[in-house]
């Protein structure tokens, strides 16, 4: 099957370990990059675990080829957290600890150039 390109725009920053291929390795470099802290309540990383998906969630790019899901599971949009830790539908929490570790102009350049269908899903300022 011939892998789909990406649209002209979208956005890949040159990041060594951005985008790794397995969820253990994104797990590995999340846990390195958090200080092997959750960056939810602060505590060690220990017990159960979940990648998760904080600004651009898997619904918000139904109908993406699988080919283009990299550019959600990747450091600039997932955190390692406690089971408990979840926060879902609070993308503005998500995305200030993302450019607070990244810088804002990473993470915007990143985000407002993703190939959504209708226009970005929220606008973050």
């Amino acid at each position: 099957m011939k892998k789909r390109e990406l649209p002209i725009g979208v956005y890949v920053p040159e990041v060594d370990g951005w985008a790794p291929d397995t969820r253990d390795e994104l797990r590995e470099i999340l846990t390195i990059l958090q200080d092997w802290k959750c960056p939810v309540c602060q505590d060690g990383l220990g017990g159960i675990l979940d990648v998760h998906e904080g600004i651009v969630t898997k619904g918000d790019v139904q109908g993406w080829p699988d080919s283009w899901k990299f550019l959600i599971n990747n450091i600039y949009n997932c955190s390692y957290i406690h089971r408990h830790c979840h926060r879902h539908g609070e993308k503005e929490f998500y995305w200030h600890i993302k450019c607070q570790m990244f810088g804002e102009d990473s993470i915007k350049r990143w985000y407002y150039n993703l190939p959504f269908k209708n226009g970005v899903p929220r606008r973050f300022e």
